[in-house]
């Protein structure tokens, strides 16, 4: 496998280990604005490891950096492998880590949008037992949830609930983006 990736190393000067990290740190090639390019090696053992750390589905990986899921598949070995991706891409992986992803277990949001996500689960013929695993919540919080007596989740249970809505292809609830924002500006 190594040799394929050999293959597929672009001319750049820029490389996951070369993009700096941390407060403060934000290099103007890396800039949300930015299009540039940089070579996909490394990413996707970064986020195997990250799998292998957390246990997460590698959508719920996706949508907690704000990359396209289809950009991490394709990193982890679906599809045509990427020779590279875009800095903006690299940065948010770069800046996922296992400490980031406890504090969305922690941080609560609005639960409306999870609501609908968890009812467009079930009333599609998903088994409660299998939607709580996804979402890894009790039977009691799914219920409060579907029944739309929660106000609130967390931040973690709403990546997956939308996570889970992509991977059964409930195409109407994952565009629900308008919602969760609503929510949060309401905070």
């Amino acid at each position: 496998m190594s040799g394929s990736l050999s293959a597929h190393r672009l001319s750049t000067s820029v490389t996951p280990a070369a993009i700096p990290t941390g407060p403060g740190s934000i290099p103007a090639h890396c800039h949300p604005g930015d299009h540039g390019w940089v070579s996909s090696l490394g990413f996707g053992a970064h986020l195997r490891h990250l799998l292998a750390v957390t246990g997460l589905d590698w959508r719920v990986l996706a949508i907690a950096a704000g990359v396209s899921p289809r950009t991490v598949g394709r990193l982890l070995g679906a599809g045509r492998p990427l020779r590279r991706i875009r800095t903006t891409d690299a940065r948010r992986l770069l800046l996922l880590d296992r400490d980031d992803l406890a504090l969305l277990e922690a941080r609560q949001v609005g639960a409306a949008a999870t609501s609908r996500r968890v009812r467009a689960l079930l009333e599609s013929g998903q088994p409660i037992g299998r939607v709580c695993a996804e979402l890894d919540i009790g039977h009691h919080e799914l219920l409060r949830l579907a029944a739309g007596r929660a106000a609130h989740c967390s931040a973690m249970v709403r990546i997956r609930a939308l996570a889970s809505c992509q991977n059964h292809r409930l195409w109407a609830h994952v565009d629900d983006e308008e919602t969760d924002e609503a929510e949060e500006a309401s905070r």
